[in-house]
């Protein structure tokens, strides 16, 4: 298949966008893209007519295989309402400005979300304003290892997301609230190797089916994992908690808390939550962070 090659300079996003539309693969190394990139053609439309009242069911359907390997984007880069097809890396690429797989608003999506139907590469990545992964479906595995989201952004938004294989987000960094509500982890997921959620981290109402490894995780502000289902062990051995981590109402069949370090403010909130079982806990570690309410439930818990 023919393809677009350049190492180094600068590039248009029309010429990517024409070359894709022709089927070229995209194979770009330390290159700078200037302008907003937008794949979906549908969008791409409304944004040169904005006024136009057309309604696009279809997403676009893009079938070469793409590296953006070590790029720089200058401009907004839209990729919602895009099904690709082949293997897709953004490893050490740089975004300058925002990046929308799903457009949202109030936490509903606004168009068709992105969908990675092999294996996508976001490892190095960094994010240094809006990163909207909500809603989006990655059906091959996916690496954020290292990634970076900055703080010039309210959230890393991977609200509802779909992994359907592993997803590996080893030794990122999340200087603003990292929000995976609702998502959905159907394969071995990590967060571990000093993953460090610098803001909120919710997990509220996710469900992983696989094992989960939270393994030397640091958390500076709160942990929100409630209404949580964990299907299989929930490591987080060595995770370092400074503020609450919520536990309420959740549904955990082996959690791992070896050697958990908790702040001296934090508390680890436990009512309502069913465990099968708690593995490796010092009861030194948690006594002076739970309340009654939760000693109660824990030592409930201990005895059973």
């Amino acid at each position: 298949m023919p393809s677009l090659r350049q190492t180094q300079g600068e590039i248009s996003a029309v010429r990517i966008k024409d070359a894709i539309n022709s089927g070229y693969d995209i194979d770009l190394y330390h290159v700078d893209i200037k302008e907003d990139l937008i794949l979906s053609v549908a969008e791409a439309i409304k944004h040169e007519k904005p006024t136009t009242d057309i309604s696009f069911e279809d997403p676009t359907r893009i079938t070469s295989h793409i590296r953006f390997n070590h790029c720089s984007f200058e401009g907004r880069v839209d990729l919602s309402n895009v099904i690709f097809a082949q293997k897709i890396s953004f490893g050490g690429s740089h975004f300058k400005e925002d990046v929308f797989f799903c457009p949202t608003s109030g936490g509903m999506p606004l168009l068709k979300a992105a969908e990675f139907q092999m294996d996508a590469d976001f490892s190095f990545a960094n994010f240094y304003k809006g990163a909207d992964f909500g809603f989006v479906h990655f059906k091959g595995e996916v690496s954020f290892k290292e990634a970076v989201f900055l703080g010039n952004a309210n959230h890393a938004d991977f609200g509802h997301t779909k992994f359907d294989k592993e997803a590996d987000f080893d030794c990122a960094i999340f200087d603003r609230v990292a929000r995976f509500l609702g998502a959905q982890f159907h394969g071995v997921t990590t967060f571990s190797s000093n993953t460090r959620f610098q803001k909120e981290a919710v997990f509220a109402d996710a469900i992983f089916y696989a094992e989960v490894w939270f393994y030397g995780a640091e958390f500076e502000d709160n942990a929100d994992f409630e209404h949580v289902y964990f299907d299989r062990d929930a490591i987080f051995t060595q995770s370092k908690f400074k503020k609450d981590f919520y536990l309420s109402e959740s549904r955990i069949k082996i959690m791992n808390l070896d050697d958990v370090e908790f702040g001296s403010e934090s508390n680890i909130w436990l009512v309502g939550s069913y465990y099968d079982r708690l593995v490796e806990i010092r009861w030194n570690t948690l006594k002076d962070h739970l309340d009654p309410n939760n000693e109660a439930v824990f030592l409930s818990f201990v005895e059973s």
